[in-house]
């Protein structure tokens, strides 16, 4: 019963510390989870076989819809073009408001330093 007792408290000890090593690790930032850098092919393996099984459990259930070929499409997105985002993006084929939206500054003259 001793030895059961050691493994199990071991194993818990090696838990923990390994838990306060990998916080300590992200914490400090030694390792750079940038979206533009390249990761450890163990960490790019790890992620992307998460991704792919995230990807297939929750998309068991879905069923594509029927679509009715190009015009419906492009009826959709011309009502959807004219609703929600029409206030930032404009209507459809509304040219002023493609090309005056204020979220879009001027870009700035550039500056000679010579």
């Amino acid at each position: 019963m001793n030895t059961l007792k050691t493994v199990v408290a071991t194993l818990v000890v090696g838990a923990l510390v390994a838990g306060v090593a990998g916080a300590g690790v992200l914490y400090s930032g030694i390792y750079n989870v940038g979206a533009d850098s390249q990761h450890l092919k163990a960490t790019y393996w790890l992620l992307n076989k998460a991704r792919q099984r995230s990807v297939a459990v929750y998309s068991a259930d879905i069923q594509a819809p029927t679509l009715g070929g190009h015009e419906q499409l492009v009826t959709e997105a011309r009502a959807r073009g004219n609703g929600e985002h029409a206030h930032a993006h404009g209507s459809h084929g509304d040219e002023h408001a493609m090309n005056s939206h204020p979220s879009d500054p001027a870009v700035p003259a550039a500056e000679s330093h010579a």
